[in-house]
């Protein structure tokens, strides 16, 4: 939807005679959605031939063949020993069994509202007038 969206907004602006929309055009945005569902091997190819990796990087021969011929889980379990050692390599391991893993930072917790009113101190309760 985001893709057509974003076209469709390109497509307006130019039969109007405007400039694109942050610089990009309804080819580079086309462009950019097609090298993002390329398979690994063709996109190191298109990589190697724009010199640049799909999020702007340098692009480095023996860096993009490691990307793309490792599994995911692999190197999610290097990465994880890296941070936090065995322990961070051992909570990685039940992704080799099939097991979702996720690897990620908590954020810190906002701090609770507080009230602007002060809170009175409750008064005593008056004895009923019943019996």
């Amino acid at each position: 939807m985001r893709l057509f969206y974003r076209i469709g907004k390109d497509f307006g602006r130019a039969a109007q005679g405007e400039d694109p929309a942050g610089r990009q055009t309804a080819a580079d945005i086309a462009m950019r959605f097609g090298r993002g569902k390329l398979a690994p091997v063709p996109s190191y190819f298109t990589d190697m031939i724009t010199r640049k990796t799909f999020i702007g990087e340098d692009f480095k021969p023996g860096k993009g063949i490691m990307e793309r011929a490792i599994p995911l889980m692999w190197k999610d379990t290097v990465e994880a020993y890296r941070k936090e050692g065995i322990s961070g390599a051992a909570k990685m391991s039940p992704g080799f069994f099939g097991v979702g893993v996720q690897d990620y930072a908590l954020a810190d917790k906002p701090k609770p509202a507080t009230s602007r009113r002060p809170v009175r101190p409750s008064r005593p309760s008056r004895p009923s007038a019943r019996p």
